[in-house]
């Protein structure tokens, strides 16, 4: 659900980026075209101002031509001159400018009318230079003189000459040279008068022909003017259909302009509406999604409540199951070993061994069901503990022998490729998938044979120094379905639906195995044909220690091993009761027994015991409300062993909380139990408790063989090549106090001398592991260690000889 919220959110901000890209680009658009509109509105209109420009310059030309005709100055022309240079390309840039073929044809026309304007300003020109013209010719003929006047003047400046020469001088010409004079003078004066009364007839005759011309031109110029005004007018006319036109053109477009502008905020005001739309609706379905959340997680939160409740109701039912199971268990480990130290036959020997051997698989069986649940969190905790492979899988087929025997099967077990192996891991659980695979094999084989082999075919070592162990169940069964493989290994899951009827079982068997091997970090894998049997192969990884050891056998004797202690003992099943007292008696401790918490709070105001084992769940007063008040209420500081079949963390954690100083989970084992009372009250034990008992005894061992004379022989080489080299790294660890390796090797050893009944041995590397974790106290471990090094070499004496016993025996 978060993640189907988290996709919505990003769709809406997809939808609202797409949204706001989209306005902004369509409203940029439109905008734009809006800003171009407007500015060209804004701005001022060239295509009237050139037309001004164009109608101010006719004008000026005008104005000029019209000074030109009154004044004749030439100068007025230069208005004239350049207006008619600018004509044309005013004209064409008018054209380009225009809007429309319309406007164009309007200003074709103009421009005609222009160059007809420009046409009678030119003959407005021709008139004024004819009007010169005239003019020059009038100032003529008023500047020639006239003929008498001219002969007069003459002969009164020849006169006046003469009074004046003769007033300066008084000699001079004479009379008849000054008569002379006069007459040629007066000649050339009559001469000059006919010529210029001649020119003065001429151009009294042409003034008259110029008056006429003038008279005319005078007309004409009034009927140039009438068409220059015809054409004024008809300009006029052109250039306010002109402005027209241009003014509807720039409305349409402002009008078009308003439209688009309309369009576009109507257009932008849905776009924005649907967008607002989808993100309210995205937004309304991410809020439902959140309170869907919400609710769906206040509903996860109940059903994990409930489901949390349900789990503590079935993890306490199995742990209430797995008690009432461990209680009988108690008795049946607790009885079998306390018979196979009674004198029995080789037969009995081997039932009992048999018994108890299936009873701790059954313990195991019981460990699993109760930890099913940590089995699937992957938080099963896995025993670190050297062992043989190929004993465990002789101990799985020994017990699965008698089944095999009763359907008249051969169970073959191929071990020789596991001979000398010692590696490092959880016997119990490979045990316990040996026997669920090899049990099921038996059980669903009816003729032929069941073989269990073990290999180690994997040379490589691992980083983690780890190797591969093989380990293979082969049966001659009814095989399985290829349809059932898939469902093979699933819980309650079984090959075939009559198998619950015919053989029982819950079909849990594979499904924890294959469990187990996978967190062991190993694989399980089955091949099957119908008519022809089924092999399952499993792959673990494993240390491989190279030397074999033994892991230690069930039934070691313990007694005298609690000589001198006195135990307080609160067990309220009477048949647990007898059977622990009479355990502990036989360790040579003094019991005080109990049925519940009452009695031991009773018992302790005239008894002080050096150590309590006490029960969890009895009547009255339990076993935690007891050990409260022992510490709470009376102060005491008694060592204390709890006793309980809940074999749950939480549950061993509280016990400690409460006051406990140790937690013994049944059933346990007599030397399990010997082993914690002894680490409680260690300093009040004495050292010699039994100084007549021998240094080590084979009894059990024999037992363990059934007659096997060559396993007895073999298990006592197998202590000595262990025990030897154990000690020989104990004594490297010890010069270099590295005091975790030597507890650790020492801890290595103690199980094989408890197997042997060597306990004063066994009792000495307790010790030392006990100084290694404490106070590392050098000179006692010394000590130790060569009373554990004198003991050994006794040992190896005794028990070579004893090798060569049974050597000889089994030969004979």
């Amino acid at each position: 659900m978060r993640s189907y919220t988290i996709i919505k959110v990003l769709a809406l901000v997809a939808v609202a980026a797409a949204v706001i890209f989209l306005a902004y680009r369509f409203s940029g658009r439109h905008l734009g075209r809006m800003e171009g509109i407007v500015a060209e509105a804004s701005a001022p209109d060239t295509f009237l101002i050139r037309l001004d420009a164009l109608n101010a310059g006719i004008a000026g030309a005008e104005s000029g031509v019209r000074a030109f005709a009154i004044s004749h100055d030439e100068r007025y022309l230069v208005s004239y001159h350049h207006a008619s240079a600018d004509l044309d390309p005013s004209f064409d840039t008018l054209r380009l400018m225009a809007d429309g073929y319309p406007l164009r044809r309007q200003i074709d026309k103009l421009q005609q009318l222009a160059r007809e304007k420009f046409g009678i300003y030119e003959e407005l020109m021709l008139i004024s230079y004819a009007e010169i013209f005239d003019s020059a010719l009038v100032e003529i003929e008023r500047q020639l003189p006239e003929g008498d006047t001219a002969s007069a003047q003459m002969a009164s400046a020849a006169e006046n000459k003469r009074s004046f020469l003769q007033k300066i001088f008084s000699t001079g010409p004479s009379k008849r040279e000054l008569q002379a004079r006069i007459d040629s003078a007066l000649e050339a004066s009559r001469l000059s008068s006919a010529r210029i009364h001649g020119v003065r007839k001429g151009i009294s005759q042409a003034t008259r022909q110029q008056s006429q011309r003038m008279r005319d031109r005078l007309q004409k110029e009034l009927d140039v003017l009438r068409r220059d005004q015809e054409v004024t007018d008809r300009m006029h006319s052109v250039m306010a259909d002109i402005k027209s036109m241009h003014g509807a053109a720039f409305e349409e477009r402002a009008a078009t302009a308003s439209a688009e502008a309309a369009r576009s905020a109507s257009e932008l005001r849905h776009m924005i509406a649907v967008g607002v739309g989808v993100m309210l609706l995205f937004i309304g379905l991410i809020i439902r999604d959140i309170i869907r959340g919400a609710r769906q997680r206040r509903e996860l939160d109940r059903a994990r409540s409930q489901a949390e409740r349900y789990a503590s109701l079935k993890e306490e039912f199995l742990a209430r199951m797995s008690h009432e199971i461990r209680t009988p268990l108690t008795s049946i480990l607790g009885y079998t070993g306390r018979m196979s130290r009674t004198p029995l036959s080789q037969k009995q020997s081997y039932y009992t061994r048999n018994i108890q051997i299936s009873s701790e698989h059954l313990l195991s069986i019981v460990n699993d069901i109760l930890d099913i649940s940590r089995i699937d969190s992957g938080k099963l905790v896995f025993e670190e503990t050297a062992f043989s492979p190929a004993d465990v899988i002789g101990e799985v087929c020994d017990v699965l022998q008698i089944k095999a025997s009763e359907k008249e099967l051969e169970l073959r077990k191929l071990t020789h490729r596991l001979a000398g192996m010692e590696i490092k891991g959880d016997p119990l659980r490979l045990r316990q998938v040996l026997f669920n695979l090899a049990g099921n094999a038996i059980k669903f084989t009816d003729t032929g044979t069941v073989t269990v082999e073990g290999s180690c075919a994997d040379t490589t070592v691992r980083k983690d120094g780890r190797r591969l162990l093989t380990f293979r169940v082969k049966d001659t069964g009814p095989g399985i379905p290829k349809a059932k493989l898939k469902t093979l290994f699933s819980q309650y899951a079984q090959a075939d639906e009559s198998i619950s009827r015919r053989f029982g079982g819950s079909g849990l068997g594979l499904s924890i195995s294959k469990k187990i091997i996978e967190q062991m970090g190993g694989e399980i894998m089955v091949e099957s044909e119908v008519g022809h049997g089924s092999v399952f192969t499993c792959t673990m990884p494993f240390e491989v220690l190279g030397t074999r050891k033994e892991t230690p056998a069930s039934g070691v004797s313990a007694e005298g091993i609690l000589e001198g202690l006195q135990v307080l003992l609160a067990e309220d099943v009477e048949i647990n009761r007898a059977l622990q007292e009479e355990t502990l008696t036989g360790m040579g401790a003094q019991v005080k027994a109990c049925a519940d918490g009452d009695e031991v709070l009773d018992a302790l105001q005239a008894f002080r015991p050096d150590v309590i084992l006490m029960d969890i769940q009895m009547p009255r007063r339990g076993g935690v409300e007891t050990i409260r008040e022992i510490r709470e209420g009376r102060g005491l500081d008694i060592p204390a062993i709890a006793m309980t079949a809940n074999a749950r963390e939480q549950d061993i954690d509280a016990f400690r909380r409460a006051g406990f100083d140790d937690v013994l989970i049944k059933p346990f084992r007599e030397h399990d139990l010997a082993a914690r009372i002894r680490s409680m009250v260690r300093t009040r034990i004495p050292r010699a408790v039994k100084p007549s008992r021998p240094a080590y005894e084979l009894e059990d061992l024999v037992k363990a063989s059934r007659g096997n004379n060559g396993f007895v022989a073999r298990m006592l080489r197998i202590f000595l090549s262990s025990g030897e080299g154990i000690i020989g790294k104990a004594e490297a660890s010890l010069e270099t106090r590295d005091w975790e390796e030597l507890a650790g090797l020492v801890h290595r050893l103690i199980p094989s001398c408890r197997q042997l009944s060597a306990f004063g041995m066994a009792e000495k590397l307790g010790l030392i592991e006990e100084l290694c974790h404490d106070n590392q106290d050098e000179h006692r471990i010394r000590t130790l260690m060569d009373e554990v090094k004198a003991a050994f070499t006794g040992l190896r004496t005794s028990l070579e000889q004893e090798i060569s016993n049974y050597e000889n025996a089994d030969t004979a």
